[in-house]
């Protein structure tokens, strides 16, 4: 299966959905590339989401509002460091076993990889308390 590598192929949103390309992955690279772009995607919109909450609750504190900046640079770093690199070893496993891995599954495993990081800075929370 030939896949280009291109910036359109990695976000057509079609190739997901059934109306392009709908085979399964069974390339390393592409597996890496559409796993990892569900992840930054997805933790992107999670951080986003919790710097406007910041912002709108923190506005007037003269240190914290920048908390909020904090929040998305996390939101980008977050999945160009740790979800870059399990990424790569969940591609490596489905790779080396020779299974092909469903579109949809690139989805779930990088919103699955986004709220496990979601539920472990939650768990660390408390110890903070």
């Amino acid at each position: 299966m030939a896949h280009g590598y291109g910036f359109w192929d990695m976000t057509a949103f079609e190739d997901l959905f059934g109306k392009g390309d709908f085979d399964p992955v069974d390339s390393f690279v592409w597996m890496l590339l559409l796993i990892w772009k569900w992840n930054f995607l997805s933790s992107l919109f999670v951080y986003l989401c919790a710097a406007l909450i910041a912002t709108c609750t923190l506005r007037r504190h003269r240190i914290a509002r920048y908390y909020a900046l904090v929040l998305i640079i996390i939101g980008f770093f977050g999945p160009c460091s740790w979800g870059l690199i399990t990424t790569m070893i969940i591609s490596a496993y489905w790779t080396f076993g020779e299974w092909e891995m469903e579109r949809y599954m690139t989805l779930l495993f990088g919103f699955g990889l986004t709220l496990v990081g979601i539920i472990f800075c939650f768990l660390r929370l408390p110890s903070f308390l």
